[in-house]
């Protein structure tokens, strides 16, 4: 679905196939392209899409791994990540992609950048792994210690924020360490978070 009016109203956007898509990840870095992860439910494959006209038409391109999460710092420059530790870059809008090594096994689920070289990227086992040079090289900034392996957002080099369950925690330097802001054992279990500067976020999930 897409709005035009801040979310006032939403329209439904289709895409040109019999199959059955199951859709779960979307991102727009500009407002004409955008890319989105699903999985072919009919084929039995997972797949990447993209857009080039806002939304209207999408062509589909099928995966040979599982991948869980995108992230695109540029209209054609982004970032796959997914199961066994695996990372792939393009660079020409999804029409080829080089992997990139992870140094891990673990399953990769969510990715944050802030600009094209400073990226994030949170996965099992509490893991979060770094780049600050576009992916080139990807170092773990923490493992096992602290309760990050759930949707993260970065919003500068330093400042970042990660939600796991019922509880959100904040990091200032980069990701070696966090600390806890707020946690609801029971009662809460966010599944995203986002911030539009320094002081403004939301964390959304269910009870």
């Amino acid at each position: 679905i897409k709005t035009t009016d801040g979310g006032l109203s939403w329209s439904k956007l289709t895409i040109a196939s019999s199959n059955f898509y199951m859709l779960h990840s979307v991102f727009f870095p500009c407002y004409d392209t955008g890319y989105c992860l699903g999985f072919d439910e009919t084929a039995g494959n997972y797949i990447f899409l993209k857009s080039t006209d806002a939304g209207l038409n999408w062509t589909v391109q099928t995966l040979t791994s599982e991948f869980y999460a995108l992230y695109f710092t540029e209209a054609n420059t982004g970032y796959l990540v997914g199961r066994y530790g695996k990372i792939l870059k393009t660079t020409d809008g999804g029409n080829s992609w080089v992997t990139q090594s992870s140094g891990t096994t673990n399953y990769l689920e969510y990715i944050s950048f802030t600009d094209k070289n400073h990226g994030w990227i949170s996965g099992s086992g509490y893991l979060v792994l770094k780049t600050s040079d576009g992916g080139l090289h990807w170092t773990t900034a923490t493992q096992g210690v602290y309760h990050v392996s759930g949707p993260i957002c970065f919003i500068d080099s330093l400042t970042g924020y990660a939600v796991e369950l019922g509880e959100i925690s904040k990091t200032t330097n980069g990701g070696f360490t966090w600390d806890t802001l707020s946690y609801w054992p029971n009662s809460a279990h966010f599944t995203a978070i986002s911030f539009a500067d320094a002081s403004h976020g939301c964390a959304v999930g269910f009870d």
